[in-house]
């Protein structure tokens, strides 16, 4: 059986000065760092396949596999600064998934992957309280330097 430490009695637990951590751990809930994080090694970031239907506010990227016209929705941000990512993976024939934010940040109210070249488009988008804002898109396509070709269109 391993060797268990309990700290704090379930209540919160401060630490002053360095800390360091090693082996394999989990933790659920809600962390607060203030300064300066530094990761020294990999960041894997939880995700989901969707074919259709509600991208999930769990995971922070949503890969799409989209085979025809395809609906897709994403509710409210939780808290400020939340970010999603969605990425086609999959695009079959002359696929278009439509992604539909229940509130946007800014004038638009759709995003489209589309086209023989949807695999590999993607959107970046951060929950700002009053709605989701687009913060980068990208093509999958290749594209000469002066140019970009195919990105998600946002309408």
């Amino acid at each position: 059986m391993a060797d268990s430490t309990q700290i704090g009695g379930g209540g919160p637990v401060s630490i002053a000065g360095a800390f360091t951590t090693t082996g394999t751990g989990t933790h659920s809930g809600t962390n607060t760092f203030t300064g300066a994080l530094n990761l020294d090694g990999k960041v894997h970031y939880a995700h989901e396949t969707k074919t259709s239907g509600a991208l999930s506010l769990g995971t922070t990227i949503s890969f799409l596999s989209i085979n025809s016209s395809q609906s897709f929705s994403l509710a409210d941000g939780t808290a400020e600064g939340e970010v999603k990512i969605v990425i086609c993976t999959v695009g079959t024939s002359t696929p278009v998934g439509t992604l539909t934010p229940n509130a946007t940040a800014g004038a638009y109210s759709t995003i489209e992957f589309s086209g023989a070249s949807a695999v590999g488009q993607s959107v970046t988008l951060v929950w700002t309280g009053s709605g989701w804002a687009i913060v980068g898109r990208g093509s999958g396509a290749a594209a000469a330097t002066d140019a970009v070709n195919d990105l998600p269109v946002i309408a």
